[in-house]
């Protein structure tokens, strides 16, 4: 009596048997394409910016010539740190398309890629410039400090190199390299909201809610104000990879294979205008000079996991 095997085990057993061995000496040019997943441990962006005293601002007087005119209140502008934000691992895809050339076990590409990576938002924390220490009195517990990095995309070109390990069979292990350069494109948010006159901001500097007239105006007009940036950073930055996978091949001229890759992103700096700066247009306390701040970004480096199809010519 003949049996028979199942479709979906006859199939299994069909991958798993013999396959025409991986074309590892067969020179010629091939073209690439691969889809997968991508995880980031994490972006860190560093704060630098200067900044008055908040009782130095001009516009949060009725008149602003009642703003005081001491020295902390006229020194020059001088940037420091403000502080650090670390943002929590996140996820994402990966997309690419390849061009390249082979020889016997060597390989050598360019390479476009298209990642889009998902985060969430993460808490401020205060560097080591005084204008910033003790604040933390200030802001609102209902909307703490908080940052976020959102609508990530990263075009990559690179040039790549890779080497076939061990013997030909119909699986064809591989490792390799590459550098080359990653556009970024993402937005990048940061509000500080101060406390309400209700929550307690009068309390901070050692007056009352029950008698708020007797808190100097500027406390009285700071409180219940925001703080914002909201700002798109278009850089570009040097990046190289490490490359690892296996092929297996269908044919004569195409391979199925997976790769997996870690890319690592050099450090970023943009200067960004603040949206809003106590409630009111960004500007310095002089009533008059732009409000910005300039941030580093780096982790920017992520692992990737994707499945490749090549096809020779």
């Amino acid at each position: 009596m003949t049996s028979r095997l199942p479709i979906p085990a006859a199939l299994a057993l069909s991958l798993l048997g013999p396959a025409p061995a991986a074309a590892q000496g067969t020179d010629g040019f091939y073209v690439s394409t691969s889809f997968g997943l991508t995880s980031a441990p994490g972006a860190d962006a560093t704060v630098f910016g200067a900044n008055h005293p908040t009782r130095c601002d001009r516009l949060l007087y009725a008149s602003p010539g009642d703003a005081p005119t001491d020295p902390e209140c006229m020194a020059p502008l001088a940037s420091t740190r403000q502080g650090l934000l670390a943002f929590g691992r996140n996820f994402g895809r990966e997309q690419a398309l390849a061009l390249g050339y082979e020889t016997g076990r060597l390989r050598v590409e360019t390479e476009v890629l298209l990642r889009n990576q998902t985060g969430e938002a993460t808490l401020f924390e205060v560097g080591a410039d005084r204008s910033l220490i003790g604040k933390d009195t200030e802001w609102s517990a209902i909307s703490p400090p908080n940052a976020d990095i959102y609508n990530f995309r990263s075009l990559q070109a690179f040039a790549n190199a890779y080497v076939g390990i061990g013997s030909p069979s119909s699986w064809a292990p591989y490792l390799g390299g590459g550098a080359g350069l990653a556009m970024l494109d993402f937005g990048f948010y940061m509000a500080f909201h101060r406390k309400s006159l209700d929550e307690g901001y009068l309390e901070a500097f050692g007056g009352s809610r029950s008698d708020p007239g007797a808190a100097p105006e500027w406390q009285r007009a700071a409180a219940g104000t925001l703080s914002l940036m909201d700002a798109p950073v278009d850089e570009v930055a040097f990046a190289y990879q490490l490359l690892a996978g296996v092929d297996r091949s269908l044919g004569e001229k195409t391979t199925l294979g997976l790769k997996a890759r870690w890319t690592s992103i050099r450090t970023v700096s943009a200067p960004l205008p603040w949206t809003m700066v106590r409630s009111h247009e960004p500007v310095h306390a002089d009533g008059q000079t732009p409000f910005f701040w300039e941030l580093e970004f780096s982790g920017l480096g992520y692992l990737g996991v994707a499945v490749e199809m090549r096809r020779r010519f």
